[in-house]
């Protein structure tokens, strides 16, 4: 009987604190600091949301760290939500490779106010392999710590990030 036990996983492998660890480790071996996640709670809830968009990014090659975030304004509403919008694209470097979690505001047909929390894994095709490689391994990790996205957008190019497509995909969540 003691063979079959040498093929069971240590319990230390399925104890819940190795799963949490685990969950926070990207694949790529590149933990997702805890200011990451305390201030994306910061962005997705409460009625009083201090920011409109978080970018973040690999440091050193061993953490995803905040790389900027942009305080909510009162001009930041569903009508001048393209603007807001064109300006963090226009901010993208297309060497470096990030995620952007951002409160999308819309309007629907009847008029009704939404925000939808849209995820952008933003990976361009000149970026350095090694950095989009990287980045990819680390995406699920912080798709699992940051729960409650509504919209997954991954880009490559800047005509996959037009206003209207990300508009459309926003609001085709809805449905």
């Amino acid at each position: 009987s003691t063979s079959s036990q040498s093929h069971a996983f240590p319990v230390s492998l399925l104890s819940p604190a190795f799963s949490i660890r685990a969950a926070a480790m990207a694949m790529s071996g590149i933990n997702v600091a805890d200011e990451c996640t305390e201030k994306y709670l910061e962005l997705k809830s409460g009625t009083k949301k201090p920011y409109k968009w978080i970018a973040f990014h690999i440091v050193k090659q061993k953490e995803v760290g905040i790389h900027k975030l942009e305080e909510r304004q009162d001009s930041h509403t569903s009508d001048n939500e393209e603007a807001t919008w064109n300006a963090l694209i226009g901010n993208l470097d297309d060497s470096e490779c990030l995620w952007v979690v951002y409160d999308f505001s819309y309007t629907q047909q009847d008029g009704g106010k939404r925000e939808k929390l849209l995820f952008l894994h933003w990976a361009p095709d000149t970026a350095p392999v090694k950095k989009k490689m990287l980045a990819a391994s680390t995406k699920e990790a912080l798709k699992t710590k940051f729960v409650g996205l509504h919209v997954i957008v991954e880009a490559s190019e800047r005509s996959d990030v037009e206003f209207k497509i990300i508009a459309a995909k926003v609001k085709a969540s809805s449905k």
